[in-house]
């Protein structure tokens, strides 16, 4: 009979933060006969020694791979791991194995092994410079996740043969809030829609100094004039804004102010074009402004021409409803205006 241990299979020469492993070896019968069991012995660093036995058919010339039932304890640093079969066979010299193996601190640490995260939630393997695969086939340092699942990475830092790895099982709560509304008017009467998705509480800015905490708020605003209304949705995940602007346009016969402008808009349906004219040539217009009714304001080129008169291209607006906020040397005035 000839039996010797002729490898040691793991732990591997480096293992990041292994408290306990398993020893595994590999058996080999270099005799003349088959052997049908055997008693194997492992010790670190020559302090103790364990005996066991493995069960299995060893034919002539092969191998057997056997794990140790008893685990070890690896400190951090280096250690020499060996394992040998009794002697008693016809030639002790083949009969043991040692290795030297280094216990290293664990270089990744996704988390705790099951969290509940809001989303996105970006996992990060850190060790900048090492590779990483990942279970979701990314290969760089973080990735960002957003469903629920168990997630793995295998680092091997720079220069090294020798992997780690690390798994979590990552629940998603929620997500970032994602915020919009809507709104109808009622002469200053605004009747607000909240239309987000994802808030659990609410904060409006009506955009006069005016706020509310209510879902869906309905608000009368003191005067004409362009307000930002501005709502921010929140989660314990965190806000989102949306900010939409809102004209109020006084009626040009009964207010007084608006008239002396005497600011003329048209065709009024337009389709090419629309004309802004002061019927008084001393009121310079300085600037104008156009919004959508939803409160999207409008890039909407323009020239002055000859006759003192601001001529606008509106070929490649959607047809709609439009206010323009005529800004002159007098004042402003809103006009109401439809695009066919």
């Amino acid at each position: 009979i000839d039996i010797g241990v002729c490898e040691i299979v793991y732990p591997e020469d480096t293992i990041y933060g292994a408290d306990i492993i398993y020893v595994k070896v590999a058996v080999k019968n270099y005799g003349d006969e088959t052997i049908a069991a055997s008693s194997i012995n492992f010790n670190v660093d020559g302090l103790w020694v364990i005996s066991e036995t493995s069960v299995g058919i060893i034919p002539i010339g092969d191998t057997l791979y056997y794990t140790f039932v008893v685990p070890i304890e690896l400190s951090i640093g280096p250690h020499e791991i060996c394992s040998w079969t009794p002697g008693g066979d016809a030639d002790p010299s083949n009969d043991e194995t040692c290795k030297a193996v280094y216990s290293s601190p664990k270089i990744v640490e996704l988390g705790e092994d099951e969290i509940t995260v809001c989303a996105p939630y970006v996992l990060d393997a850190e060790n900048p410079g090492a590779g990483y695969e990942w279970s979701t086939g990314e290969t760089t340092q973080t990735i960002v996740v957003t469903a629920s699942g168990i997630y793995w990475v295998v680092v091997t830092p720079e220069g090294s043969a020798y992997p780690d790895t690390d798994t979590i099982f990552l629940i998603i709560d929620a997500a970032v809030p994602e915020t919009n509304f809507t709104y109808t008017e009622d002469s200053l009467t605004i009747h607000f829609t909240n239309t987000s998705t994802g808030g659990t509480s609410y904060y409006w800015n009506f955009g006069d100094g005016e706020t509310s905490v209510d879902e869906n708020p309905t608000y009368t605003y003191a005067d004409f004039g362009t307000y930002y209304a501005e709502l921010t949705a929140i989660n314990a995940c965190g806000s989102d804004t949306k900010t939409q602007t809102i004209i109020f346009i006084a009626d040009a016969v009964n207010d007084m102010e608006a008239s002396a402008l005497m600011i003329f808009l048209y065709p009024n349906p337009a389709t090419d074009m629309i004309v802004i004219t002061p019927a008084n040539n001393n009121n310079k217009i300085n600037t104008i402004r156009t919004w959508s009714v939803t409160g999207e304001e409008i890039n909407m080129p323009g020239h002055l021409d000859s006759a003192e008169r601001i001529v606008c291209n509106t070929r490649n607006i959607t047809p709609g409803i439009y206010i323009t906020q005529v800004e002159t040397e007098s004042g402003s005035i809103n006009l109401q205006w439809v695009k066919e």
